[in-house]
């Protein structure tokens, strides 16, 4: 009886050795699956991240042959400031058939942004093909958004643009706080807008208590050149968030300049085109920025063209929503002031429109600050226009701004406060993290 159960005791022993190493066994296969199935999905990402690094280096030699920007002819050209921009954009989109392609810093719902997302919404019922890019850090509110999941569920293909990865950076060498702040609009091949305005309703942001009323303009372009630059730079965007491959650029007769920066673009392209005409410049200068602190070598040329006789003014907002901005743009007033240059305060909510007149011949129009963060870091595009109908419309926006800015005095601007200049200097410290 004794040995029967010790052979019982023994045998339900070795049963549970034999489950527990088959349970072992089992765990350890499972774990290996896993190990090949999380190898092989990083297999898969890395060869999806090395196609894109090998078409970007076959398209590198597209771009070798465009290192001052690309050139286009257009039809028609048209100017518009806030709310008009976005109701251009809605009836255009309303009478689209093809498709509708946009790319935007910051995509804000709300007011007459969501008649723009109906509008999309409508164009996709009806076949047209819609796309959007939107950065990741602007356009964060917008990507938990019901409106976006609207969107979607439509076929409406949305994505996000630099997402902050280490991977990404350490494959397209790229700072991790580099921003997507291009804003583009295409529709139809044939219909483009480029310019400073968000995807956002300056007057539904206004009823915030915590927003100034925004002050923004949009262009419009009809012609198919223009709308081929501008597809190609969103397609090339596209390509690189999502791996999927759009038509081939193909480049015509010039007209009208593209300049765009980002992935694999001339680093300075921009920057360098400034400079050029700045120092081309023979009689007058207008620049409207919301954010001016330019490099060492823009604003030494921009007082030194101002000695030369030029007439140089720049007009920026009177309350800026940043406020590190605010203060480290004035610590550089008085080297400004004391060559010449004209300064003006816009008081009339913020102003967000960048543009440029060289010379009133031509004017540079689009998404880039006279910042280090936009020359630098950002990836940006800008249209210059030598449309002298165009230039003189810029031209005549300009002065009503002007018309609704207080002019610093240089004499009063020397007896401001001693706080404010150590604030100034304390800001401007850090001007290369603004």
């Amino acid at each position: 009886m004794i040995y029967q159960r010790v052979d019982k005791i023994n045998n339900i022993v070795i049963k549970l050795i034999h489950v527990s190493k088959m349970k072992i066994i089992k765990k350890k296969f499972l774990s290996l699956l896993l190990s090949i199935s999380i190898l092989e999905k990083i297999k898969s990402f890395f060869r999806k991240e090395i196609q894109k690094v090998n078409f970007i280096l076959s398209y590198s030699k597209l771009l070798q042959k465009n290192q001052d920007g690309y050139h286009a002819r257009y039809d028609r050209i048209q100017l518009f400031e806030n709310h008009e921009s976005l109701r251009s954009i809605i009836q255009d989109i309303d009478q689209s058939s093809k498709n509708v392609n946009m790319m935007f810093y910051i995509w804000s719902s709300g007011g007459l942004v969501d008649k723009v997302s109906n509008s999309l919404i409508e164009a996709s019922g009806r076949g047209v093909e819609c796309k959007i890019i939107a950065d990741y850090v602007g356009s964060w509110l917008f990507f938990r958004s019901y409106q976006l999941k609207r969107m979607k569920r439509a076929g409406i293909k949305i994505v996000k643009s630099l997402k902050i990865s280490l991977i990404h950076h350490l494959i397209f060498s790229h700072r991790l706080d580099s921003r997507q702040h291009k804003k583009i609009v295409t529709i139809d091949d044939r219909i483009s807008y480029i310019g400073s305005m968000n995807m956002v309703d300056p007057e539904y942001r206004k009823k915030d208590g915590n927003h100034h009323s925004t002050v923004d303009i949009l262009i419009r372009i009809e012609g198919e050149e223009v709308s081929s630059i501008l597809n190609h730079i969103h397609s090339f965007d596209w390509y690189i968030e999502t791996g999927e491959m759009s038509e081939k650029f193909k480049k015509k007769n010039p007209e009208i300049k593209i300049l765009s920066s980002g992935i694999l673009f001339p680093k300075d392209l921009i920057e360098n085109f400034l400079i050029y005409s700045i120092k081309n410049a023979k009689k007058n200068i207008l620049i409207t920025t919301p954010y001016f602190i330019p490099s060492k070598t823009i604003l030494k040329l921009i007082c030194a063209t101002s000695l030369s006789g030029v007439h140089v003014s720049i007009v920026l907002p009177k309350e800026n929503n940043s406020c590190f901005v605010h203060w480290a743009s004035r610590n550089l007033y008085e080297v400004l002031l004391r060559s010449g240059v004209k300064i003006y305060h816009f008081y009339k909510g913020f102003l967000h429109t960048k543009i440029i007149i060289i010379d009133k011949k031509f004017s540079i129009v689009g998404s880039i600050n006279l910042d280090i963060r936009s020359l630098s870091v950002n990836f940006e595009v800008v249209a210059v226009i030598n449309d002298f109908i165009f230039v003189d419309q810029i031209v005549k926006l300009q002065t009503r701004y002007i018309r609704c800015c207080s002019k610093v005095d240089h004499q009063r601007w020397n007896h401001r406060p001693l706080w404010n200049k150590v604030i100034e200097k304390f800001c401007y410290f850090f001007r290369s993290l603004l």
